[in-house]
């Protein structure tokens, strides 16, 4: 009864997106992993881009891992890129660019744990599996009252449970997309529309459903304060090679150095401490903030002299207007913005 009426109101009511109603798991595969902590409102036209620029897993594959990760450029979250190419390669090379069909042979993929997994083997090969994601889980927490923990092994447990319980067989892909397109639209974190549900009926927590998930506090976010140095020799502007492994890993980057707001000895030391570079301070053209998934930053912006730089593999002397040419996070293409604008 449950299914039945979910599947009937999804039939009406399911969301217009590119990678609905598509087999091919490679397509399935790129969504599932854009979408990872990422609105889908923000993924729609990266996801269209990236199909134009890499249609099929060899095409992928035999790309290089800067065009990759440029074109990845806004979406955070930069291992996922780094870990798309090493699993395009292999699939490319070892599996005869064939995805495994079991949620099994899908982990042992680079970079695809067991939601990814269950969900390309549900929308792509209709193998009756439950991927759990957030809307997912908040839905089935509420409509069975699971009064466990969020994220604790339990939980996880009872929302899988229930769920195969209810998943009818061989219709698995319209099941799970209509749990999430539900708790996307109507099943909200907060202000539930519960008048609109089709399983209002159903629901064993309807008279109080923000009680579900039960939530764990969470801490407060700390934020670090950083300072960057924007070296330039004329029209160029000095830019290094983050580590390939790490916080955005491959990334271009603009010097900068953690260091309290206003410190600019230490400034100084520690440009030449982590990068060998003697600096001159010239002005300061800004300040930027962001937040990644476990801190804020804030981050000063110094335009700065500096003795001789050699170019290398790691290190560039760039024009500015060739900057888009290079792949960055958020914080240091706010900043090439900066020093285009001439700010």
């Amino acid at each position: 009864m449950i299914a039945e009426k979910l599947l009937e109101w999804y039939g009406k009511n399911a969301r217009v997106l590119p990678w609905r109603d598509v087999k091919d798991p490679y397509k399935v595969w790129i969504s599932e992993i854009m979408l990872q902590q990422t609105r889908v409102e923000t993924v729609i036209p990266y996801y269209e881009r990236w199909m134009e620029l890499f249609p099929t897993i060899e095409v992928l594959a035999a790309a290089d891992l800067q065009q990759v990760l440029h074109t990845w450029e806004g979406l955070g979250y930069y291992s996922r890129a780094r870990k798309i190419s090493e699993t395009a390669r292999l699939v490319a090379a070892e599996l005869g660019g064939v995805f495994p069909r079991s949620v099994e042979g899908l982990e042992k993929l680079p970079g695809i744990g067991p939601y990814t997994a269950a969900a390309i083997a549900s929308f792509a090969f209709d193998q009756d599996t439950l991927p759990v994601d957030g809307n997912l889980s908040r839905v089935l927490s509420r409509l069975f009252d699971i009064g466990t923990e969020l994220g604790s092994k339990e939980f996880l447990g009872e929302v899988r449970r229930v769920g195969m319980e209810i998943l009818p067989a061989g219709r698995s892909s319209d099941f799970n997309q209509a749990l999430m397109d539900l708790g996307s639209s109507i099943c909200l974190p907060s202000s539930p529309k519960c008048a609109e549900c089709p399983l209002a009926a159903h629901c064993g927590s309807i008279h109080d459903p923000e009680s579900r998930p039960v939530r764990v506090a969470v801490a407060a976010i700390p934020t670090r304060s950083k300072l960057a140095c924007a070296a330039k020799r004329g029209e160029l502007v000095l830019i290094v090679k983050r580590p390939e492994k790490g916080l955005l890993g491959g990334l271009w980057e603009f010097p900068a150095v953690e260091c309290p707001e206003g410190d600019l000895g230490q400034f100084v030391a520690e440009m030449k401490k982590v990068y060998s570079l003697d600096v001159v301070l010239m002005r300061e053209v800004g300040k930027i903030k962001h937040t990644y998934s476990h801190f804020h930053v804030m981050e000063g912006i110094w335009v700065c002299s500096v003795g001789l730089v050699e170019a290398g593999e790691n290190t560039a002397w760039v024009a500015m207007e060739d900057l888009h040419k290079y792949p960055m996070g958020k914080v240091d293409r706010s900043i090439a913005r900066l020093l285009l604008r001439g700010d």
